[in-house]
């Protein structure tokens, strides 16, 4: 049966990059994902199961962490999507760039991986898909994408985007992917604890003038709700911290608070400024955020920001597995031996 997606042809909006390999997909009617390292996992039959296996054993030694999005992203692309779907290029969440039918596919190749995004980036985009693109750009006034790099989607939905219908990927609060069928998904029911500051969220993102005070607000409402005291554990502004968290008196977060909605784990930039504030503060948890977003780094776990990356999660995107890494973050779980 046919299925309709939508794939982000590189998963940050950093242009230079982003341009190339767009440029290169439409060139050579192809799409990509990374993960050079697993390169030969489909080269026999496989289960899913036995997929999860390898996966974890591999990435837990390598990185000392497991993402379970990015397992998920991967099997999708090799395994999910067939000759005959239909795709979607995405670029951010409001603007498509073209659709196209799945012609061939899946392959490795990794010398076409380094054509398609030049030496501009170490991260492999080497597994390929081939397609028949129409173009058809159009961009949206409200978000209708999802920050996943694979999403799938009803042919209803499909057929609405290609038109270039405007329709918010929520309908009364509810995604339309069903999460026993999707189980890494956003989740169909927003926690109910979580409800008023996702609602803030939402209305901070229609309000284009507001300051980049208003994140560090929802930052530190994100934080009550997790059992921390205003002054007495979240502090602002300690030093050059934009929000600490303390417990019994000992800075163990660091929070970097941005304004940008596209915040990501991969942003050098940011995660070295929180790294040497939590050098200076003796913080062991360095967390980048914008009040929806929040990506958790543990210095106890490695040498280097990848082994030390616990994972990260979208407020007002919330995945199944996200609630956990939540917990980690909760006041009375915080100070124990992850």
């Amino acid at each position: 049966m046919k299925r309709y997606w939508v794939i982000a042809p590189y998963n940050s909006e950093k242009k230079e990059i982003f341009d190339k390999a767009w440029e290169f997909d439409l060139k050579n009617g192809t799409i990509a994902v990374g993960w050079k390292d697993m390169k030969d996992i489909f080269m026999r039959p496989i289960t899913e199961v036995e997929y999860n296996k390898i996966y974890d054993d591999f990435y837990s030694k390598k990185l000392k962490r497991i993402s379970v999005y990015d397992r998920k992203t991967f099997w999708r692309f090799w395994h999910d999507i067939s000759i005959g779907d239909l795709v979607i290029a995405r670029r951010g969440m409001k603007r498509m760039l073209a659709f196209g039918e799945v012609i061939g596919g899946p392959f490795y190749d990794e010398n076409k991986g380094k054509e398609r995004v030049g030496y501009l980036t170490d991260y492999s985009y080497a597994n390929f898909l081939s397609l028949k693109w129409q173009i058809n750009e159009i961009a949206f006034e409200k978000q209708v994408f999802l920050m996943s790099t694979i999403q799938e989607i009803p042919e209803d939905r499909y057929n609405l985007f290609i038109r270039g219908e405007s329709k918010s990927v929520r309908t009364q609060d509810k995604v339309i992917n069903k999460l026993d069928d999707h189980p890494l998904e956003v989740i169909s029911e927003r926690p109910q604890w979580l409800e008023s500051l996702i609602n803030d969220i939402e209305s901070l993102k229609n309000d284009p003038q507001h300051k980049e005070r208003a994140h560090e607000s929802l930052v530190e409402a994100f934080y009550e709700l997790l059992g921390f005291k205003k002054f007495n554990d979240i502090k602002h502004r300690q030093g050059r911290i934009d929000i600490s968290i303390e417990i019994q008196g000992k800075t163990i977060i660091v929070n970097e608070v941005k304004k940008d909605w596209n915040q990501s784990y991969r942003d050098k930039t940011t995660i070295i400024q929180a790294y040497n504030y939590s050098l200076e503060s003796g913080a062991r948890f360095v967390v980048i955020t914008n009040g929806d977003y929040y990506a958790i780094f543990d210095k106890d776990k490695g040498r280097s920001y990848d082994a030390n990356f616990l994972g990260d999660f979208q407020l007002s995107k919330l995945e199944k597995n996200d609630l956990g890494l939540i917990d980690l973050l909760r006041k009375d779980s915080i100070s124990k031996p992850l």
